[in-house]
């Protein structure tokens, strides 16, 4: 329910919120949402986004323990599912003990169990209702009579373990093993759970019902087991793949080796070149060589001219 906080009740796990009466301040909080929400609804297009600020809205409604009736109409041309889902939120939001019974019984009514998943979300809320009513310290026939009634629903989504039972609450036996829905499975064990509780201890209906409770918990882990041994085959013969590298691992890859060129880089300009054996022999026969012919060039600069270069020529030596 996004920002919806809710204060689960520490008699049942339904979610129910004490009245906020209680809490002044935080009443004063829900009616500023209340108000920024109204102009929300208000100033919105009709869009996706508009119906998601209405569903909050109406839920801001209930928890303040004002009347969701008049949001829920406009949920009428949504679809089955979002009407019940939205007035099942309705029945946790509210602090209204009769504001809850009427909304779960509105969302129980939603819902036509046609499908496959309209009898299952309907047994999943035939569950929670009668786990809420039996919080409400309501009479146990009551909250046995939804669970009975989800049961119900729960064999017409496995009609082979129905056959096997006789289409009510009979033995289990080899039909346990086509159940491999997990979801399923998992809707089995709460109603058996439930039924076992409800039952006064020492009832031969309480052992019975945790017992089954017990089988179909078996069943799930032996289904959950097959599974990840089948995921695990198949990754052991598929080849390994290596995972891609981030942008910021190739960053960093590249901002190091770029590290390490500069080094290299400055290291060789600041080292010398040493020459060794006859490559370094040569390099200072040439230098002594070069530094002599420099000697010699500055002698004669500094000595000027010599006589015989001045003495002219004879005519003779001219022709």
């Amino acid at each position: 329910m996004g920002p919806l906080s809710m204060e689960v009740c520490s008699k049942c796990l339904c979610g129910h919120v004490p009245d906020a009466v209680s809490y002044p301040r935080r009443s004063r909080r829900w009616e500023r949402a209340l108000q920024v929400l109204d102009k929300g609804v208000r100033e919105l297009p009709r869009t996706q986004h508009r119906l998601l600020v209405l569903q909050q809205r109406t839920l801001v409604r209930a928890r303040l323990g004002q009347s969701a009736g008049t949001d829920m109409q406009r949920f009428q041309g949504e679809g089955e599912h979002v009407c019940s889902s939205v007035w099942h939120q309705v029945a946790l939001c509210s602090p209204d003990t009769q504001q809850q019974l009427a909304s779960f019984q509105s969302s129980v009514a939603s819902l036509s169990e046609q499908g496959a998943e309209g009898r299952w979300q309907t047994a999943d809320l035939l569950m929670q209702f009668a786990e809420w009513l039996y919080g409400q310290n309501q009479p146990l026939q009551t909250p046995q009579n939804h669970l009975h009634w989800a049961v119900d629903l729960l064999l017409q989504l496995d009609p082979e373990l129905a056959q096997e039972t006789g289409g009510g609450q009979g033995g289990l036996g080899s039909s346990l093993s086509t159940l491999r829905g997990v979801r399923r499975l998992d809707g089995w064990i709460r109603a058996h759970t439930l039924l076992g509780f409800m039952e006064p201890r020492t009832s031969p209906g309480h052992q019975e019902n945790l017992l089954r409770a017990y089988v179909f918990v078996l069943r799930t882990w032996n289904v959950s087991m097959a599974t990840v041994r089948e995921v695990l085959n198949k990754m052991a013969k598929a080849p390994p793949v290596e995972p891609p590298s981030s942008a910021a691992s190739r960053k960093e890859e590249s901002v190091v080796r770029d590290k390490g060129k500069g080094k290299k880089t400055k290291e060789a300009q600041q080292t010398p070149v040493i020459r060794t054996g006859v490559g370094r022999m040569e390099g200072i026969g040439l230098l002594a060589q070069g530094d002599q012919s420099g000697n010699a060039m500055k002698r004669g600069r500094s000595a000027g001219p010599s006589p015989a270069s001045l003495r002219p020529r004879s005519a003779a030596h001219c022709s």
